[in-house]
């Protein structure tokens, strides 16, 4: 999985770079922290991907920081990223951990970009909080049912001609689903992690780990030879 790497590692660059020059001289109370979520957040960025982030910032939300997240949006799609970003205070991010699935699902991968080092620690706290009150079995059943969703949108079979590597029945969604779960639950997001754990056995989890670098293969051809949306 070099490519998604190599590409996530690019775009921290572009965006450092376009948060230095949009906020040069700003105060820190002014600038919003810059956070990765979900595909981006774990460095698994494919080509033509939206770009998860989120701007974290202390509430109320002033002008000034409001101006700034707007200039910075602006730029960043002007840059040529693909940017899906949200605005959310600290407040608003521990509301949503109980609200948005979504939203908690994409933070268990969340990595720190850009902006005041302080507000990323504090949301981190947050959702470490989070995580430990909340029952398993929410987050569990609340997965597996947006599993078979997908699955029934999908067709909900396997063995389809042209197949949905990202989101078919056996795809790549499926393992991240996996990995999501096994995260929330052990703190282990990788095979070697669940091998570690002993969740899976070695000779599981290398499959496991063969079947992902399969799918990413890939789903990071496809685009180049289909091209943009």
């Amino acid at each position: 999985m070099n490519f998604q790497r190599t590409y996530s590692a690019l775009v921290d660059k572009t965006i450092a770079e376009v948060v230095t020059a949009q906020c040069k001289g700003m105060p820190a109370a002014d600038t919003p922290a810059i956070i990765a979520l979900g595909g981006y957040g774990r460095g698994d960025l494919a080509p033509y991907s939206d770009i998860d982030i989120v701007f974290v910032y202390t509430a109320p939300r002033g002008k000034q920081v409001e101006k700034c997240i707007e200039k910075l949006t602006g730029a960043l799609w002007n840059a040529g990223l693909k940017i899906s970003a949200s605005a959310r205070s600290l407040e608003d991010c521990a509301v949503a951990m109980d609200e948005d699935v979504s939203f908690l699902t994409a933070l268990l991968e969340m990595r720190y970009i850009q902006g005041p080092k302080p507000l990323y620690a504090a949301l981190e706290k947050s959702f470490r909080a989070h995580i430990k009150k909340t029952r398993p079995g929410w987050f569990v059943t609340a997965k597996l049912e947006e599993r078979d969703l997908r699955h029934h949108k999908m067709g909900d079979s396997r063995y389809h001609l042209q197949p949905d590597v990202k989101e078919g029945k056996g795809g790549l969604r499926d393992i991240h689903t996996l990995l999501w779960l096994t995260n929330f639950l052990y703190g282990a997001r990788t095979p070697d992690a669940l091998a570690k754990k002993r969740i899976l056995t070695a000779a599981e989890a290398k499959a496991l780990a063969e079947a992902q670098r399969f799918f990413w293969t890939v789903r990071c051809h496809l685009p180049f030879l289909a091209g943009p949306e």
